[in-house]
């Protein structure tokens, strides 16, 4: 795994995480788009559909707090990017989640980022620990799938 913190002025800090899979784009892909399976990576979504322009929840409960993420598909091309906005009250964000897969051989290159940080706070320290948990479970559910048709 690849850790990357930028910063520099206004709302540019971000998280940058990235990760190699030992399956092909089309085998990570479903993880990426399908509720069913983003849900065990990811807080579960809620009405999402991977259409640029439809909005969406992520639902998560955190010490027995539900938080709600509201999102929004910003850009979407099969097997290669999603983005979509991640926008957090209860932590007074609102952010751009992107994510890019990458063929190398029989393996994908993973990039995952989060703009929209205005700062390197403790905050965005733990989420970008929660971001690098995140992206083992989906290596290890992708990995766990490979004798499995997704």
């Amino acid at each position: 795994m690849t850790n990357e913190w930028t910063s520099g002025g206004g709302h540019s800090h971000r998280i940058l995480k990235r990760i190699q899979i030992n399956a092909k784009p089309e085998k990570v892909w479903p993880f990426l788009v399908k509720p069913e399976f983003m849900e065990k990576w990811l807080p579960k979504p809620i009405g999402f559909e991977p259409i640029v322009g439809h909005r969406f929840v992520f639902a998560s409960e955190c010490d027995g707090v539900l938080s709600e993420i509201q999102s929004e598909v910003l850009a979407f091309a099969e097997f290669e990017e999603i983005k979509f906005s991640w926008i957090d009250p209860s932590i007074d964000l609102e952010s751009v989640i992107g994510i890019e897969l990458e063929q190398v051989g029989d393996t994908t290159h993973l990039t995952l980022s989060q703009h929209g940080w205005r700062s390197a706070s403790p905050t965005r320290q733990r989420h970008a620990l929660t971001w690098q948990q995140c992206l083992e479970d989906l290596r290890s559910l992708v990995n766990s799938s490979a004798d499995n048709k997704v």
